[in-house]
Formats: C-alpha cells, sequence, structure tokens
C-alpha cells in the first residue's frame, strides 16, 4: 500500500454476489446486459467496490450510492458526507480474464489491468502515435511486449483518470530513461506499475493539472 493509493485484487469467485445491493440505475444497466460473463463482472465489482466502502465509511453496504460521470466515470457526490470521511475519496475499477482490481486515492485516478499475453503493435497502431511506435518497432521482441503492455495500460489508466478528457489524437507518450513519460496534454501525474505472473496493472494519479 502507498501512502497515496490502495490496490485491491479479487478474483471473482472469491467475490459473493448479492445482487440486492444494485440500486435501481445498476440495476437497470445490469438487466441491459447480454452476456452472462459481463453481467457478472458488472455485479461482482459492484459488490466488491460497495462492500470496501461500506467499511471505511462505517455504512452497510446497500447504503452507499454510487454515482456515474456524464462519461461513466464512477464517484460518491462530494456533497455526501461520506466523501470526507473517506482517507481515499477518489476510486476506480478493471477487470479482465476473470480478476476485478479497485484502486482508491487521495487522487483523482485511474486503473487498467491486463493479463499478459502476446500482443501486436500493428494491431494496437490505432491507439498509438506513430513516435510510440517508431520506438517500439525498434525494440527486441521481449522488450517490445513488456513495453506495450505497459504503455497500453498506461494510456487506459491515464483516459479513465482524466474520465475522457483527451482522445488519443492528443495523449502521448515517450521513452525516457528506459520507461514510458507522459509528454501530452501536460498534466502532472503519477504513474504506477504492479506486475505479477499473470498481470500487469497501471495506475494513474491526476495530482494536478
Amino acid at each position: 500500500m502507498s501512502d497515496d493509493y490502495i490496490l485491491l485484487r479479487k478474483k471473482l469467485d472469491e467475490i459473493p454476489v448479492d445482487i440486492t445491493l444494485l440500486d435501481k440505475g445498476e440495476l437497470s444497466r445490469y438487466d441491459r446486459l447480454i452476456d452472462p460473463s459481463k453481467k457478472l463482472e458488472f455485479l461482482a465489482g459492484r459488490c466488491f467496490l460497495k462492500r470496501e466502502i461500506a467499511t471505511m465509511v462505517d455504512k452497510a453496504p446497500e447504503k452507499i450510492q454510487i454515482s456515474l460521470s456524464e462519461n461513466g466515470k464512477p464517484y460518491i457526490e462530494s456533497a455526501g458526507s461520506d466523501v470526507y470521511r473517506m482517507k481515499f475519496p477518489h476510486f476506480n475499477l478493471s477487470h479482465d480474464e476473470g480478476t476485478i482490481v479497485i484502486v482508491f486515492s487521495k487522487f483523482p485516478v485511474g486503473v487498467d489491468l491486463e493479463e499478459k499475453r502476446v500482443l501486436s503493435a500493428d494491431t494496437l497502431r490505432p491507439f498509438f502515435s506513430s513516435r510510440e511506435l517508431d520506438i517500439l518497432n525498434n525494440m527486441d521482441g521481449n522488450e517490445q511486449q513488456r513495453s506495450l503492455l505497459h504503455l497500453f495500460t498506461m494510456k487506459e489508466a491515464f483516459i479513465k483518470a482524466t474520465d475522457k478528457k483527451w482522445g488519443l489524437d492528443v495523449i502521448s507518450f515517450d521513452w525516457l530513461q528506459n520507461s514510458w513519460q507522459l509528454q501530452q496534454p501536460s498534466v502532472n501525474c503519477e504513474f504506477h506499475l504492479v506486475e505479477n505472473e499473470e498481470f500487469t496493472t497501471s495506475i494513474c494519479l491526476v495530482t494536478g493539472e
């Protein structure tokens, strides 16, 4: 755990699901999902999130109300008392291959979880700038795969942290001192990479703009 954020990770089968924890809007969203795996991911994610927040603010999980920004980012209404009782009032979720992560932070935060698998820079070409692709294409195989996954998850985390404020045509990174560094837009961010044998997790904290 950092002084600025908490990262929590659970497998889907470790999360007790309870559909009664969904409010009217969440239940409507759940019902609109067709794929059973997507329905389970959504329900498990909300149950995981609400139970963690409930513990932080000493409330029952069914009392926790999650709002969504216009772009779909979850948050707690700052006018409510709960947010002021949370040391880490900002949060974000990500899931992949039966695993869900939640990050709570002092700062606006985005997180992206991706399974470690072979990715193609060509397939992901629309996601990267020409400069980023040139850098990746000049790397050897293993280094390229690792750096590609880092860049992909860092961009996703930044997009989520900033609530989709900037498009891909604006967001660019450069390879400096053996790591990806955000060049544009000019936003004060901290990136944290957490890896294990299965997954790469990128966390973006927006510490100022």
